[in-house]
């Protein structure tokens, strides 16, 4: 008989959703925790495996320890064991939580930043548990230099937790290489820090990432939930991906080519909306909020003026599906393209005009010249400055500005260029229909 096993992690109690309007209970990822718990309870779950920053930080104490607690008694009342570690933001806090409390079927392992295994027990089928927790806020060396020294009986099929950055080598977050982990000898590794759900390696060893149970920006589009596990006698891995945020943030794209007026664009932007919210409707979940961010696209002869029309449509948008889902959106962006008939012809302009359509000619056709060179060293000069001066600060080493590609400088640039273009048009009354 298999053992089943749910997998989540950076559940961040104490933080709540953005973007969504007043005190709702949804918005809370106390929801998400008893969402997973009454999951695990409900389908007679064997363990739960926490790969850490379970409580956001230590200013959540107060906040996350009845929530957990609570969550805590019903799983042990269902016999259900709990095997966790600490993550960068729980590393103080998830300690003094259990430190307090009758928690049994609760095993902290590798506090300290020192490797410890628990054995688990069910059904005749013994597996084991390798974990190491974050000994504090910041840790630069990878955490598996000490795994040699780590207790780990060969013999038993293992499962090993880490809160950290897979594949990230200037990481802060504990970061480790991918082939160590593969190299581990550990059949399956459950990873936390990464908030999106993704497999890293499927087989021999399976390494993935649970991602966050509740997505908690606009960062995070798509479904958010738990992974489930099925360990057979044989060591066979099944793996699925279960849906249970309440909150969900799409972004889509919508073609105003053929807008002419403010009511063609709230037509399509409803319907944009209501289309995509349908075709989520097949797929499990039980979404509270599906909050969007809307991409205005196609080539239009005033892209200013729609501009200007989808910022008022958003004002106070909100709809209901018939399953009672609130629709929100969170914000437009236009990316709308000036309807121009001849834009080479511009490109011989010696006007800004003429140097903002030469400019974007030469990018839509992966050409350079002095003057993009220029922009594009000024964009990274920039995005650097801003990076130094602690304004921007990314959830992630691979979301630093002066990592991005010249070729995303290069989309931005011709982003902003397609809009000023479109600009001075409309101030020129130079339209010219396409």
């Amino acid at each position: 008989m298999a053992i089943k096993l749910l997998a989540t992690s950076d559940l961040h109690l104490g933080r709540k959703s953005a973007s969504i309007p007043g005190n709702v209970p949804e918005a809370s990822t106390r929801c998400s925790w008893e969402r997973i718990v009454d999951y695990a309870v409900t389908h007679s779950v064997d363990a739960l495996l926490l790969a850490g920053d379970i409580v956001d930080q230590d200013n959540r104490y107060y906040e996350a320890t009845g929530t957990l607690q609570q969550g805590f008694d019903a799983l042990g009342q269902a016999g259900i064991e709990v095997f966790a570690v600490g993550g960068n933001h729980d590393h103080d806090v998830l300690p003094q939580l259990l430190r307090h409390q009758s928690n049994n079927h609760i095993h902290l392992l590798g506090t300290n930043g020192r490797w410890e295994t628990k054995t688990f027990v069910k059904n005749g089928q013994e597996i084991q548990f390798a974990g190491w927790s974050f000994p504090a806020g910041s840790v630069t060396g990878n955490p598996l230099s000490g795994f040699d020294t780590a207790p780990i009986n060969n013999q038993l099929f293992t499962i090993g937790l880490l809160h950290g950055d897979a594949d990230m080598a200037e990481s802060n977050y504990a970061p480790v290489p991918l082939d160590h982990l593969i190299k581990t000898n550990i059949q399956a590794w459950v990873l936390g820090h990464v908030h999106k759900a993704q497999i890293l390696h499927r087989n021999d060893p399976l390494i993935f990432y649970p991602g966050s149970p509740q997505a908690l920006s606009a960062k995070e589009t798509g479904p958010h939930g738990v992974m489930q596990l099925t360990v057979d006698n044989d060591g066979e891995i099944k793996i699925s991906h279960i849906p249970l945020s309440p909150v969900r943030y799409e972004h889509i794209e919508l073609d105003v080519s053929h807008v002419s007026n403010r009511d063609d664009l709230r037509k399509t932007i409803t319907g944009g909306i209501m289309d995509h919210s349908a075709s989520l409707d097949s797929e499990p979940g039980q979404q509270g909020y599906l909050i969007f961010d809307i991409g205005l696209t196609g080539e239009h002869t005033d892209p200013v003026k729609i501009r200007a029309w989808s910022e008022d449509e958003i004002e106070d948008y909100a709809r209901e599906t018939a399953g009672g889902t609130q629709l929100l959106v969170r914000k437009t962006s236009t990316n709308v393209r000036p309807a121009v008939k001849d834009l080479a012809a511009w490109a011989n302009d010696p006007s800004p005009v003429g140097k903002l359509a030469e400019t974007i000619l030469a990018i839509e056709k992966g050409q350079s010249s002095n003057f993009i060179e220029e922009l594009v060293a000024a964009w990274k000069t920039n995005a650097k400055e801003l990076q130094q001066a602690g304004v921007y600060g990314p959830l992630h080493a691979s979301e630093r500005l002066e990592n991005i590609t010249e070729k995303q400088a290069r989309q931005y640039i011709l982003k902003e260029s397609r809009q000023l273009l479109g600009t001075l048009l409309a101030e020129k009354g130079d339209r010219i229909n396409g």
